[in-house]
């Protein structure tokens, strides 16, 4: 038989057929988008391209194939031989030295390395290399000669290991230099190209049109306030017009920074990147449903969820299934992607695979919304992050209700901020701000549950705990409070600790209740933890708040008087709580914690303003007021430096992903919930359609209508876990907690997962 030359299975794609894929988008690429790469790097990326797969040639990978497709095998030479990844087979055709005359040797290293290294494969060994030379350079000569493709410039019809060492060197490139931002960009490419070709063939774009009948995202806003008599506001002004520079914006909740980034970000490609899933919905439907531009999209850990909930909403932009939308949006193939820093920022640990982000992000703009509310591990990331960018030709939109003082030294340091940097403030005067926030600090750690109650009789009372555990206990006493008062209030609880589902219609709930004008002037107590800090639009009228750290108080006290404005007799809605429960300093720093405890001690019984906030913010970095604060910042300093050590490939990928998330979390079905989809007959249904990946819709929609009846907990609480006895929940990594579940779906009520109160392990969230 002879040799078919197979790239996939898949429809019996062929290495000619696919490779032409690839030169498709590239070539509209090139058309599209000229400006995205220097013409140089165009040119190296196309021979990149044409070789990356020549590699497949060999039986051995052939052989791979034809076995699945249950096709007559190829003889080898050596069988004892193993099969040596294509990428690192693909160089044996390449003339090196003609690609030195018309790449330089820089350029012929840019290109090897590029398709040596395009699939994350194991190291390139001594054994392979003698493999190549002892026996695999005869079948491969053997082999090309029957390849039907037309062989692409540079091509070497007699296979030759000269490329050996070539790949080593440019490894070992700093990556800061020009050489390694070529390669960035070249492998990054060819990796996009690669995905995008695999997965749509030429059904699809490498690139979305930017513009939605002839005008782009800044015309779209610009029209829409026109036409309802709205001029722009001055930071939106101000950044409209700075949209060819990088910066840094500090600005007031209220003075239209969202569409301010929006306008900054002009015709480029852009990255909008903020803390919380919610609040990246949010931006994701103001962008597509306020202003109509629809291509833009969203990527973060629940997409497949949002995915599937717009598409029953009958949304016109969805095309194809949700598969292909999930791809679409992870290769980001959108002019604008929402998202959480999580999917940007990882490339900072230069695994084998980082350039696709960086190669784009080399020509894009990226906005970091609210960059103060990251911990010390994650700023570091951001950091270096721009600091890449920035050398590699990217823009960045830094804006944020509070930046303190040595953030903006690390960032002159690290040559993110420079001469060319704007940094400009848009704080409300104090004459400005209405009479929202009204302080009070209660040093005692006591809980002044009688306080609670009264003011919960009368008013909308939030109370922000630190931890689950003490969300729970605060919940549990209050309940013994109200009927030892004969009270009925309403009372509620919400943490991270139930079900998705559960947690969707507390979270549903919350906001009715201070939005919704029928519960306008119904009183109650909510009892919640960190959760609702910024990612929920709640208005209670009363706070009180365990102490946490001074970023975390800001979104805190912004939970209650957003929008309205308190009179002098009300007395003091802002009660800071000083319990001192850090969580075993896994929740917040014990620097942080102390350092903002005696910032907010200078304006107790005082009504707060912007300035304030500021003032608080680098009151608590000051070394001089609170010299413990130099560890945390030594922290900091700390993985920013071990992030600039990092050597191309020096970390796996689902390490990175593990530490720069921190993913320390098991997903677990509790025993209750598991009982209940197996006697209503849920279960089966849902494995059934597990089982059946055909329909990709509804099998996406089985997946996550399982995970809605999970929770994670942390793998330092594995006493109260364990692997399930049903190998579908073991295939989708869900674990079973024997604790009881309390959670009453009509009236709301109930503590969610209960641990054994002789063990109570505190979680965050």
């Amino acid at each position: 038989m002879a040799q078919l030359f197979l790239a996939k299975t898949f429809e019996q794609k062929t290495i000619e057929s696919h490779t032409l894929d690839l030169m498709y988008h590239y070539n509209y690429l090139k058309a599209h988008f000229p400006a995205f790469l220097s013409e140089s790097v165009y040119q190296m990326l196309e021979t990149a391209v044409w070789f990356h797969d020549i590699g497949k040639v060999n039986r051995r990978f052939q052989n791979k194939l034809y076995e699945k497709l249950s096709l007559p095998l190829m003889p080898l030479n050596d069988a004892s031989i193993d099969e040596i990844p294509h990428g690192y087979l693909s160089p044996c055709f390449m003339d090196v030295n003609a690609m030195d005359r018309d790449f330089g040797e820089d350029g012929t290293e840019i290109i090897i390395t590029a398709v040596m290294m395009h699939h994350a494969r194991d190291a390139f060994s001594k054994v392979m290399r003698e493999n190549i030379k002892n026996v695999l350079l005869q079948e491969l000569s053997e082999d090309i000669a029957e390849f039907p493709m037309t062989l692409p410039q540079y091509f070497n019809d007699r296979p030759t290991t000269d490329f050996y060492g070539i790949s080593e060197s440019m490894l070992n490139e700093p990556v800061l230099s020009e050489k390694a931002i070529n390669y960035v960009k070249v492998k990054g490419y060819l990796n996009k190209l690669d995905y995008v070709a695999s997965a749509f063939g030429q059904d699809s774009t490498i690139e979305k049109p930017h513009a939605v009948n002839g005008l782009t995202l800044d015309a779209m806003i610009i029209d829409t306030f026109q036409k309802n008599d709205h001029q722009l506001r001055a930071l939106q002004a101000y950044l409209y017009e700075n949209r060819n520079r990088s910066g840094i914006v500090i600005a007031s909740t209220g003075l239209g920074k969202t569409e301010a980034a929006l306008l900054w970000l002009s015709q480029s490609k852009g990255f909008f990147t903020l803390p919380l899933k919610v609040s990246i919905n949010a931006i994701y439907e103001r962008v597509k449903k306020t202003y109509g531009y629809t291509p833009v999209e969203l990527v973060h850990s629940g997409m497949a969820d949002y995915f599937l909930k717009e598409s029953g909403q009958g949304d016109d932009y969805l095309e194809g299934d949700i598969g292909n939308r999930m791809n679409e949006a992870r290769l980001f193939l959108s002019p604008l992607t929402v998202t959480t820093v999580d999917q940007i920022f990882k490339c900072v640990y230069l695994y084998n695979g980082f350039e696709l982000i960086l190669a784009q992000l080399s020509h894009s703009k990226i906005i970091i919304d609210e960059i103060q509310m990251y911990d010390s591990k994650i700023l570091a990331c951001l950091i270096r992050g721009l600091q890449l960018i920035k050398a590699y030709g990217g823009q960045y939109l830094v804006m944020t209700a509070t930046l303190p003082e040595y953030v903006v030294s690390l960032m002159k340091s690290s040559g993110v901020i420079d001469k060319d940097t704007f940094f400009e403030t848009f704080l409300l005067e104090a004459e400005q701000c209405e009479q929202r926030h009204l302080l009070k600090l209660e040093p005692h750690s006591a809980i002044p549950y009688d306080a609670i109650c009264e003011q919960g009789e009368k008013r909308k009372v939030l109370v922000i705990a630190n931890t689950v555990s003490a969300a729970k206990t605060i919940y549990q006493c209050l309940i013994d409070k109200k009927e030892s008062r004969g009270m009925h209030t309403p009372l509620y609880l919400l943490h991270s600790q139930y079900i998705q589902r559960d947690r969707a219609l507390l979270e549903a709930d919350v906001q009715a209740f201070t939005n919704s004008p029928e519960k306008q002037s119904i009183p109650g107590i909510w009892v919640a933890t960190q959760i609702v800090e910024a990612s929920l639009d709640i208005d209670f009228d009363v706070l009180y708040t365990e102490m946490c750290s001074i970023d975390s108080f800001i979104q805190r006290m912004g939970r209650v008087y957003r929008r309205r404005y308190r009179s002098h007799e009300e007395g003091p809605n802002v009660i800071v709580l000083n319990t001192r429960n850090t969580g075993h300093d896994k929740v917040i720093d014990s620097e942080i914690y102390n350092a903002s405890w005696r910032a907010l001690t200078s304006y107790d019984g005082q009504w707060l303003n912007e300035q304030d906030k500021q003032a608080m913010i680098n009151a608590v970095f000051n070394e001089a007021l609170n010299p413990d604060i130099k560890k945390y910042k030594a922290r900091v300093q700390t993985h920013l430096n071990e992030l600039s050590a990092l050597k191309l490939y020096d970390a796996a990928k689902k390490t990175v992903e593990a530490t720069f998330r921190e993913i320390d979390n098991v997903t677990c079905m509790p025993i209750d919930i598991y009982y209940e989809l197996v006697k209503s007959g849920e279960f089966e249904k849902l494995m059934n359609a597990l089982e059946n990946r055909s329909n990709q819709t509804a099998y996406l929609e089985a997946r996550e209508t399982l995970m809605r009846h999970t929770l994670s907990l942390r793998r330092s609480q594995m006493k109260y876990y364990r692997q399930a006895n049903d190998d579908m929940l073991i295939k989708y990594g869900v674990f079973i907690t024997d604790c009881r579940y309390e959670f009453n779906e009509t009236t709301r009520c109930g503590r969610g997962l209960l641990f054994d109160e002789a063990n109570p392990e505190d979680a965050f969230l």
